[in-house]
């Protein structure tokens, strides 16, 4: 199902990073994804992976974009079906996510090429599926052909279910659209809430930089007015240390209250980031239960 919310100028197939028991795999679920509605073809996570040499034991393994392996694996995996990656950035400004100029490509004169947009604050991989200036939308094919992804990296075809599959499966996938949707839409708070952070971490870094130049000023001064015999001189720099004090007190606070803050946000991404583990686990009980009802588990 693809996100269409009114603070991001573009839309995404959701992905939990996880499937066939790995993890930090979102980008191989951007491409079996891609491959399944465009292509039409049937791919598991763990084929896609040993097509591009990778290894099938390291569970946990990212793609590395520095790592000149990865990127010779995953070319020669996408030169199989004739593909190729452009690779975008998702920025926040004026409460709203929206997508970079492309910054990176493999295979750019494919025919086929996999729109992939990279939320830089978290390292996480989603297909876009409209939004994009530069590639083809496939919102229509991904609206008419219907899969249902799960966590897991299975799907059905809705499609392709009988008139009685869908009549006593349609509650459970209504269910199982609603959590995903819901997931969709915390999901953008934390992204919110990650861009947030960023801005403020890098404020705070500056600000203390600020601090410890006061910090520094006033050893000096304490030095200088110490050594100094001649007493109009040194009452002129007890002022600007007096100065100084009250600027560093003052920074002092606004430091102390950018730092709560800092913790406040970190406390509500680390809440919202619970919600959605436990919505995922309510996806994935849905899963066992429609794959069962279909016989597929």
């Amino acid at each position: 199902m693809s996100k269409n919310n009114k603070h991001m100028n573009f839309k995404t197939l959701y992905n939990n990073g996880c499937a066939e028991n790995y993890i930090n795999t979102c980008l191989w679920i951007c491409i079996q994804q891609y491959i399944a509605y465009v292509l039409g073809i049937e791919n598991s996570i763990k084929e896609l992976r040993k097509e591009a040499d990778f290894d099938e034991e390291s569970y946990c393994q990212d793609f590395n974009f520095f790592n000149s392996d990865h990127n010779s694996g995953l070319k020669k995996m996408l030169d199989k079906y004739n593909l190729g990656i452009r690779f975008y950035y998702a920025n926040e400004k004026d409460n709203v996510i929206s997508l970079s100029s492309y910054n990176e490509e493999i295979n750019e004169t494919k025919e086929n090429i996999i729109p992939i947009v990279n939320f830089c604050s978290n390292n996480h991989f989603e297909l876009i599926t409209s939004g994009t200036e530069h590639v083809k939308s496939i919102e229509e094919i991904v609206n008419e052909k219907n899969l249902l992804f799960f966590n897991s990296g299975k799907f059905i075809d809705l499609n392709k279910l009988s008139e009685d599959e869908i009549s006593f499966l349609e509650e459970i996938i209504n269910d199982f659209c609603k959590t995903k949707n819901y997931i969709d839409s915390i999901k953008f708070k934390i992204e919110k809430i990650k861009f947030k952070l960023f801005k403020m971490k890098n404020f705070f870094d500056m600000k203390f930089d600020d601090y410890k130049k006061i910090h520094e000023q006033m050893k000096e001064i304490s030095a200088f007015v110490s050594n100094e015999i001649n007493d109009s001189i040194c009452e002129y720099y007890k002022n600007v240390f007096n100065m100084k004090q009250n600027e560093k007190i003052m920074m002092k606070k606004k430091l102390d209250n950018l730092l709560d803050n800092i913790k406040k946000n970190k406390l509500q991404k680390e809440k919202l980031i619970d919600d959605v583990n436990d919505l995922n686990l309510q996806l994935n009980d849905y899963e066992k239960m429609i794959l069962e009802k279909l016989g597929r588990d």
